[in-house]
């Protein structure tokens, strides 16, 4: 008797033929979704070539460098004009609108 309730602690129940049929499925699901990626990821890195620095034709990296700094000094003028659009906006929602350097503040 003791030795029965040991076996019945280990014992595991065989699986119905619809839980295996849901986890076939569940897998074929995964497969499909991880294959969809793949090639989702194939498409998107098609064409994209990451510029090698320090390459021996010196024009090539140069024009490299030129480009980068174009990008970044683009990029921070978008970023002083987005932050300038918003202060603005913040001020005229404040009633702080300013004409020709005074201040003119709405009556109440």
């Amino acid at each position: 008797m003791v030795g029965d309730a040991k076996k019945d602690e280990g014992e595991v129940l065989p699986k119905t033929k619809k839980q295996r049929r849901v986890e076939m499925e569940q897998k074929r699901e995964k497969k499909a979704r991880a294959q969809d990626k793949r090639r989702r990821m194939e498409l998107r890195e098609r064409g994209h070539v990451v510029p090698a620095r320090g390459v021996l034709d010196v024009t090539v990296d140069q024009g490299e460098k030129r480009l980068l700094s174009t990008a970044t000094k683009g990029v921070v003028r978008l970023f002083n004009a987005v932050s300038k659009a918003q202060r603005d906006a913040s001020d005229a929602s404040k009633g702080r609108i300013q004409a020709g350097g005074l201040c003119i503040h709405p009556k109440k």
